[in-house]
């Protein structure tokens, strides 16, 4: 399962930029790191379960063992470790993709969350997002596979807390009434890019689809 989602996960991705590779290292690197505790963990619970069953051990004197020292050291111990190791491995990443908007980029995207659709502005030309639920027909928002982008994304003050995210980017962002957040993406692979917003917001949730082109 694991397997299928990481190879998912990068068979979809329209963007090639460094720290979005790292990224996808990190979730691949945590996620095989969760399967090998999962499975150590369901194959000593199996070998106990098995071992230690009542029908093979009713006839032998089994002294239970209720607490180990040792035991709970070594595991707090190798719990912390690796803690500390993932975290460092993510906060080099985490501070530059929260500095994104320190890095020039030939366009700046405006996104702005309203309940219930997005005002996004690409350069100069505004679009209003939304979609025709009965002909499937988006509003499409185009950008240009070689420029760079910078994505001032944020909600409108009256309102509330939205979330854009377009999974084959690879990125979600929170759109937080008086607060900016930025997302820069260089390296666009021409196609089509779902948009949705991925915090409910309200009883509009549903009219916040958009779809980006890249060309």
């Amino acid at each position: 399962m694991g397997f299928l989602i990481s190879m998912t996960i990068k068979n979809v991705s329209g963007a090639q930029d460094p720290y979005y590779r790292t990224f996808q290292y990190l979730f691949d690197l945590q996620l095989w790191i969760s399967i090998f505790l999962l499975v150590a963990l369901l194959i000593t619970s199996f070998y106990l379960m098995i071992k230690y069953r009542a029908s093979n051990t009713e006839s032998k004197h089994v002294k239970n063992k209720f607490h180990s020292s040792n035991l709970e050291i070594l595991w707090t111990v190798l719990a912390t470790i690796l803690a500390l190791w993932l975290f460092f491995l993510t906060i080099g990443p985490v501070t530059t993709f929260a500095k994104a908007n320190n890095k020039h980029a030939d366009v700046i995207v405006k996104v702005r969350g309203y309940q219930f659709y997005w005002n996004i502005t690409v350069g100069d030309q505004p679009w209003v997002t939304g979609v025709n639920f009965t002909t499937g027909a988006y509003n499409k928002i185009v950008f240009d596979h070689t420029k760079t982008y910078l994505l001032e994304i944020t909600a409108d003050v009256a309102g509330v807390i939205h979330s854009f995210y377009v999974p084959k980017l690879g990125f979600k962002a929170d759109a937080v009434p008086g607060h900016t957040n930025y997302v820069y993406l260089s390296n666009l692979v021409p196609g089509v890019y779902d948009v949705t917003c991925a915090e409910f917001c309200g009883a509009g949730h549903y009219n916040m689809p958009a779809r980006i082109t890249v060309i």
